[in-house]
């Protein structure tokens, strides 16, 4: 097998519950920071000034690491919003997206896939992607039935979860 890429960084030795100095994997920086610091993945990448779809690619591709440049510019992000860490009040706190993006974004931070949210949810493949599209909106239980389904892959509260779809959708209308 190949060598496992890893880094060492400043923004481990603090926020980490194991050894100083030890070794992660990229992918697992990034997941691990993502959580902690309970942002959604658009967030982090707004925050650390990479494309989301960078962030999605060395999550799902253990053995990718950026850039040096990339690298210092995330691990300073990481520390800076360490910094600047309240708690999980601030959860979510960003501008004012519709609906439909707000959706799409949680969704993917899920991992899960239309197909499987709506089979799970009992709620028709066509009716997902027209709220993720902003064709229309859920009914409120449509809209429980969905969260009930992704909120165990996510690090936040169902609460936090519909109350940041439910603010979404209000801006929206």
């Amino acid at each position: 097998m190949g060598k496992k890429t890893t880094i060492e960084s400043t923004a481990l030795t603090d926020h980490r519950e194991s050894q100083p100095n030890e070794l992660w994997p990229w992918s697992e920086f990034i997941q691990h920071h993502k959580r902690k610091l309970r942002l959604s993945t658009s967030q982090f990448a707004k925050h650390c000034k990479v494309n989301r779809e960078s962030l999605y690619y060395w999550i799902k591709n253990p053995r990718c690491q950026p850039q040096e440049r990339v690298r210092r510019r995330v691990e300073e992000a990481v520390n800076q919003q360490w910094a600047q860490f309240t708690g999980p009040e601030q959860i979510w706190e960003t501008e004012e997206e519709p609906f439909a993006i707000v959706l799409r974004e949680i969704i993917q931070d899920s991992g899960m896939r239309y197909d499987d949210i709506s089979r799970r949810a009992g709620i028709s493949s066509p009716n997902l992607y027209n709220w993720c599209a902003g064709l229309c909106y859920p009914t409120l239980t449509s809209l429980v039935l969905v969260i009930e389904v992704i909120q165990p892959r996510l690090p936040f509260t169902k609460g936090h979860i519909y109350q940041k779809l439910h603010n979404a959708m209000l801006r929206s209308l």
